[in-house]
């Protein structure tokens, strides 16, 4: 379900060319919901980074890794 509405909201961004064309949808999909699942498993809430800080900088990774 998740996959379905990343990828879709990803390919409307693509064909209005706000996001990368020559990156394939699956790949930003699969990409980008691991890396928010994944920060629950290393991201310490007592250690230097708070949770809003850490947000701001996965926003950052994926704003700018897909933007054109």
């Amino acid at each position: 379900r998740y996959e379905a509405a990343v990828t879709s909201i990803f390919e409307s961004g693509r064909t209005l060319g706000v996001f990368r064309s020559e990156v394939p949808p699956a790949m930003f999909t699969t990409a980008l919901i691991g890396m928010g699942s994944w920060a629950q498993r290393w991201f310490d809430p007592k250690g230097p980074v708070a949770a809003h800080e850490l947000a701001d900088q996965l926003t950052r990774v994926i704003i700018h890794g897909a933007a054109g």
